[in-house]
């Protein structure tokens, strides 16, 4: 049975995983999980669905199954922990179920000697523990037709437990697989040192892999700070916790001396884990850009080395189009250089003809900024772009040189004014894909979940950098809730998806915290503090 399991488990994820990208999910979905505030010891965060490193591994006392990662450099006592992963059953295939409370046995083992955890001796074992379990709202998949949603279980240890290193296993305690008992699957991070033992009854495996956890002491002190929300540009001063967190949060600032502003943001690539939305274009001899850790604002940046090529490389990292500038728009990326004194050319461009794939040199081109970075230091830098108002763009770094200066570049964003006129949107495009489909569905009904539909879900008139935030009320209630994504889905069963745009509502007659018409929106439980772990710290 448990061969069967495994075999069953491997098939799953190496080959259903790879038709994910006829079916990739909704992009306002692909979130970033992060240790909760004042997690100060130790941390792996999650890896998100689009990782290549992404897995997750059964550790459930039903199959007999235990997952081992290894910790290290802890300068205090551990009396909280987060991890995280799914909860599944197999009936015919596999299925997501939902136990809450659930159960877990927790462990801490120390080294044999020999890199391997010494289970005959355990530094402690909590036999049984219920976490608090929170649904992320991060949908992983399609495993098949099914998407899971990512789960995060957060346990306060009392009495605190003092160890500084040592093997930590997680295995949820479930009995015969049925909804109502899942079997737990901790999942995988990209950080930490990439070893990981597992263990199936008596047979022991190595594998190079983290799993996704978080170490945290007693102490924690609230930190206040400026708050700004990219997707509509409202500013609050709020404890740190209370700061969603796809926010902007600046410790001890007041929102009126936050620098940059706050804005809405048009759109922005962090280049997490690849040059995500931009395309490289070489014109000259073969060079190119590339996405590095190195040097990078964490966890990754784009790259231009100082290549030595025969005839000098003429490199473009090109933005996707379809951006059209509004008054009051910025454009705003980090940036830092070596061998800034060899530099031939760093340009920053905009265009207005440029089609996407083509060679960039057959466009027209305005220069937006050009110069060095300061050497081995990052530095931002802020473009008014407002002189091209109605123009549908794409926004472009050039390098020239042969042999000449490295370049780095990062969080590359558009920031707008917020609010501003109606704009033409698609009714039920939820998740901004300029189209009414099951994705929209999905992405709505998991916000729904997690008790946060996002903010101004009314159907006033769309505004801001997002205006498909509002188009999930199909049915003119003035409410975003379970009947409109029942009265969507039953719009693409008949084969009619054609919604009617909503008709303006009243504001919200529940009052803001500032006395506005904006409704209350449930902060993020999720937090923005990203721990370095042990060996691998800066």
């Amino acid at each position: 049975m448990k061969k069967l399991f495994l075999w069953f488990f491997t098939i799953v994820l190496c080959c259903l995983w790879a038709i994910a990208g006829a079916s990739d999910p909704p992009e306002e979905l692909i979130l970033t999980e992060e240790c909760p505030v004042g997690y100060s010891i130790f941390g792996q965060i999650p890896a998100p669905p689009s990782d290549p490193s992404f897995n997750a591994t059964d550790s459930d006392i039903a199959t007999d199954a235990t997952v081992f990662d290894d910790f290290s450099g802890l300068s205090e006592d551990i009396c909280r922990m987060t991890w995280w992963g799914f909860d599944v059953y197999f009936n015919g295939g596999m299925q997501e179920c939902t136990e809450d409370p659930m159960d877990f046995e927790v462990a801490f083992y120390p080294d044999d000697g020999t890199g391997k955890p010494d289970i005959l001796n355990p530094l402690y074992t909590l036999p049984s523990v219920t976490p608090t379990r929170t649904p992320t709202g991060q949908l992983y998949g399609p495993f098949g037709d099914l998407w899971i949603e990512l789960n995060r279980y957060d346990l306060v240890l009392d009495p605190c437990i003092s160890v500084t290193e040592g093997w930590l296993s997680v295995r949820g305690i479930s009995s015969n697989g049925e909804p109502q008992d899942c079997l737990f699957m901790w999942v995988t991070s990209p950080e930490g040192d990439f070893n990981m033992w597992y263990l199936v009854g008596d047979v022991w495996g190595q594998y190079e892999m983290n799993q996704a956890f978080c170490l945290g002491g007693a102490e924690y002190s609230p930190t206040y700070g400026a708050c700004c929300d990219p997707s509509t540009g409202n500013c609050d001063y709020v404890e740190y916790q209370d700061c969603p967190q796809d926010a902007r949060f600046e410790v001890d600032v007041l929102c009126e001396d936050l620098d940059p502003p706050c804005r809405a943001t048009v759109f922005c690539e962090d280049f997490t884990y690849s040059l995500g939305t931009f395309t490289s274009y070489e014109a000259g001899d073969p060079a190119g850009w590339h996405w590095t850790q190195q040097q990078g604002n964490t966890p990754g940046s784009a790259f231009h080395n100082d290549d030595n090529v025969p005839n000098g490389c003429d490199d473009w990292l090109i933005s996707p189009g379809g951006y059209t500038v509004a008054d009051g728009d910025s454009l705003m990326w980090d940036q830092r250089d070596n061998y800034a004194n060899y530099i031939t050319y760093h340009g920053v461009l905009i265009s207005s003809d440029y089609v996407d794939g083509s060679d960039p040199t057959t466009a027209t081109w305005t220069e937006l900024y050009t110069g060095a970075a300061p050497e081995d230091a990052w530095e931002t830098q802020l473009v008014d772009i407002s002189a091209f108002a109605e123009e549908t763009v794409h926004i472009a770094f050039r390098y020239q040189g042969d042999y000449s200066d490295q370049w780095w570049v990062d969080n590359v964003c558009v920031f707008g004014v917020g609010g501003g006129p109606c704009g033409a949107y698609v009714v039920g495009d939820y998740n901004g894909s300029e189209s009414f489909n099951v994705a929209d569905i999905i992405s709505a009904f998991s916000k729904l979940k997690t008790g946060n539909p996002i903010a101004d879900l009314l159907c006033e008139c769309p505004t801001g950098a997002n205006p498909w935030a509002v188009a999930m009320d199909v049915n003119n209630s003035c409410v975003f809730n379970i009947s409109d994504i029942i009265a969507a889905f039953s719009k693409l069963k008949t084969g009619s998806p054609q919604l009617e745009p909503c008709e303006l509502c009243p504001p919200d007659p529940s009052p803001s915290p500032d006395g506005g018409d904006k409704p209350l929106v449930t902060p993020s439980l999720r937090s923005k503090a990203r721990i370095s772990t042990g060996s691998d710290a800066d």
